[in-house]
């Protein structure tokens, strides 16, 4: 179904009024987790199901009616100091 111009607005709002605090929680995602969580696959896992549950709870859940939808994680660069 496609999206309607004045959805996809309101979508890009919330993502700019939300994004400093959306920056925050999936910071403090990270640092809660373990060497052995970041490195297994089954923590990657789980850090991906918290990250979008997090952000698509951050960034668009307050808008009524609800416009958009957190869906996925795309891992670009992964780099362990």
């Amino acid at each position: 179904e496609p999206v309607g111009e004045g959805a996809l607005a309101v979508a890009f709002e919330q993502i700019k009024a939300n994004w400093e605090q959306a920056n925050s929680n999936a910071l403090m995602l990270l640092r809660k987790r373990t060497m052995e969580e970041l490195q297994s696959e089954t923590g990657m896992q789980i850090l991906a199901a918290d990250l979008i549950a997090d952000l698509d709870r951050t960034m668009f859940a307050t808008a009524e009616p609800r416009v958009a939808k957190v869906v996925n994680v795309i891992w670009k660069d992964w780099l362990f100091q």
